[in-house]
């Protein structure tokens, strides 16, 4: 079975790795993480002056990609991935809905690196009211917590 380039490579008989090279097994695995790739030529807006956006680089199927890691997805006991509720701002007196991408409509109720936070987001839809603009809001509250 011939392997692409950004594999590791074996010179083995079947060219794969035997179990145990390297001092490696497999076994499940301990962490999830979602990583979304991008374009490079993309600015970039984190929305918020303390939360900072970090671009790597990596390979895959020998290709070059650009991707931004967002973090360990937590598991549940079931062993389901747990995503995190968020709110997209839809402007007040139009009919249609805000882009992903317009400046300070999207909301999250934790940050990066705070228990409750995933990078798998359900996201809900919140018209604003009458004279309220993208910005006026700043966070969620969700039930349970001290806000």
């Amino acid at each position: 079975m011939k392997q692409p380039c950004s594999r590791v490579l074996d010179t083995g008989v079947d060219g794969g790795l035997a179990p145990g090279k390297f001092g490696l097994t497999a076994a499940e695995p301990s962490q999830v993480r979602m990583w979304a790739v991008v374009d490079p030529a993309v600015p970039l807006n984190p929305g918020a002056a303390d939360f900072t956006l970090d671009v790597s680089e990596g390979w895959y199927h020998d290709l070059v990609l650009t991707y931004l890691d967002g973090g360990p997805v937590p598991i549940n006991a079931a062993g389901e991935l747990v995503a995190m509720d968020g709110v997209i701002l839809d402007p007040a007196g139009v009919t249609t809905f805000a882009k992903t991408t317009d400046p300070k409509v999207i909301l999250f109720p934790f940050k990066r690196g705070e228990p409750g936070y995933s990078p798998i987001v359900r996201l809900h839809s919140f018209r604003l009211p009458a004279g309220k603009v993208g910005g006026d809001f700043t966070g969620i509250c969700v039930s349970g917590m001290n806000c």
